[in-house]
């Protein structure tokens, strides 16, 4: 059989940390991007930043700070492309999250998830960036024992919503 190169295909890179916030993700996304010098950049980060933990009182890292941090991340992107997504965050479950499975100081909650989207979305919606809504695209089914993480049936919805706004992009 004959093998028909195809212009489509492209590397696709996952370059996520587990744990890792937006001051992480921040740190490192211009070595991570520079030796790849990709044409799309989609960014998925601020759930680690939205975790309460109980012992400080206080969030991981702030929505000040997250926003401050996401703008920052923005702008380098862009310095390799202007094709950028940004994907919202996704919601837990709370009887899971509160607190997390591993950690009794920690704790997962959707108001604040919801709070710390809407400012993303908001200041997407400023900078003129794309930004795909994830908040309301997970049901119960779609999520690991942990009700943090995606299950595959998740991770497959999240690509098909991803997909179709980039096929929308391009009609």
């Amino acid at each position: 059989e004959e093998i028909k190169s195809n212009k489509n295909i492209e590397n696709i890179y996952g370059l996520g940390i587990p744990g890792e916030t937006s001051e992480g993700l921040l740190k490192r996304i211009d070595i991570e991007l520079k030796p790849r010098n990709p044409n799309t950049i989609i960014i998925a980060t601020g759930i680690n930043d939205t975790i309460y933990i109980k012992s400080k009182n206080k969030e991981a890292v702030s929505q000040e700070n997250f926003i401050k941090n996401i703008r920052k991340i923005i702008d380098i992107a862009k310095k390799y492309t202007n094709n950028i997504l940004i994907l919202g965050l996704t919601r837990v479950i709370e009887e899971h999250t509160t607190p997390i499975l591993w950690n009794n100081d920690e704790m997962y909650f959707n108001r604040t998830i919801e709070k710390y989207d809407t400012a993303l979305a908001e200041y997407c919606r400023r900078d003129n960036v794309e930004y795909l809504k994830m908040f309301d695209v997970l049901e119960d089914e779609d999520f690991s024992d942990d009700g943090i993480h995606p299950n595959e049936k998740g991770h497959e919805k999240i690509y098909k919503d991803i997909k179709a706004k980039g096929e929308n992009r391009y009609e």
